[in-house]
């Protein structure tokens, strides 16, 4: 299905595709003003994109441009490369970008391009979609100026980042899922106002899905919090899925997955224990009464 889906996005993307002008000043990063010059230098001389910055597997920056504001930098040797796809800040004469290389994931390429255009038009706070190349399947999206919330919670004291983990073999992955959400928790606080961060990002999660999109990844290291006013952005989409009709079974199935996600992050009665969030209280609560209605796939969206 995946290469079908991307034969046809292909083939229709100047119909499909509404890119946007949505670029972020070189300013916006906040390097130190030589560095700022020579990144700008490299831009006029025509290496177009320049790479600003590789993004490693806890998001931490390899810059070839020092220090970028509101992100954590690492050298050549802390750099831990990325398990899946390559993920570069780069820069053109338009601005500033995040590129995404997918390599031969057509599905994640094409469910990462379609939830990004959906979400966009959905006024959810996602990064807008400034280009796509199908023969190198690569996604630009906006960058956002802003801390990762998984980076702030981890320099208050929450050990999240795999390079902050020790060998932890007597856990599966539920397990080492639920222990890292327990810890990033206990930190949120230090870095938000828990009621209002759980309110907005409870309304993302509500367009979202009044959108047709079950998220299916929402955690700590998904989030960007704005540089201007602390709220949430959503990144990466490519687990994500897209449904046209509200009442399909797995779409039902999927978006109570992200309501009891979201009730793991962020809501302090709520038990984190496994992503079918069994036992899993607070926000899920709210919407379990709806579920009874979705059992034999109908809807009363």
């Amino acid at each position: 299905m995946a290469p079908l889906r991307f034969q046809y996005w292909r083939s229709r993307q100047t119909a499909l595709l509404r890119f946007e002008d949505a670029w972020t000043s070189i300013e916006s990063l906040g390097l130190q003003r030589a560095e700022s010059r020579r990144l700008g230098v490299d831009v006029q001389a025509g290496r177009d994109p320049v790479t600003v910055a590789d993004v490693d597997q806890d998001g931490f920056l390899l810059s070839h441009y020092g220090a970028i504001a509101r992100r954590t930098c690492v050298s050549a040797d802390g750099y831990r490369p990325r398990n899946r796809y390559r993920v570069s800040i780069i820069a053109t004469r338009r601005g500033v970008a995040v590129e995404k290389h997918f390599q031969d994931d057509i599905r994640g390429f094409v469910r990462e391009l379609r939830c990004l255009i959906v979400l966009r038009e959905a006024r959810c706070r996602v990064p807008a979609v400034l280009g796509a190349d199908f023969d190198a399947r690569t996604i630009r999206t906006a960058y956002i100026p802003g801390r990762v919330l998984r980076d702030a919670l981890a320099e208050c004291g929450a050990r999240l980042l795999d390079r902050d983990l020790p060998p932890l073999a007597h856990m599966d992955s539920r397990a080492l899922r639920s222990w890292r959400i327990s810890e990033g928790r206990r930190m949120l606080q230090k870095v938000l106002a828990p009621a209002t961060f759980r309110a907005e990002l409870w309304r993302q999660v509500s367009r979202a899905h009044a959108a047709g999109i079950a998220l299916s990844d929402l955690k700590f290291g998904n989030i960007i919090l704005d540089a201007e006013d602390n709220q949430p952005w959503l990144i990466d989409f490519e687990l994500s899925r897209c449904f046209v009709r509200s009442w399909n079974p797995l779409f039902v199935h999927l978006k109570h997955k992200d309501l009891r996600m979201l009730s793991e992050l962020c809501d302090s009665r709520a038990d984190p224990r496994g992503c079918d969030g069994s036992s899993a209280s607070g926000l899920v609560n709210q919407v379990d009464h709806r579920v009874g209605a979705f059992k034999l796939g109908l809807s009363r969206d």
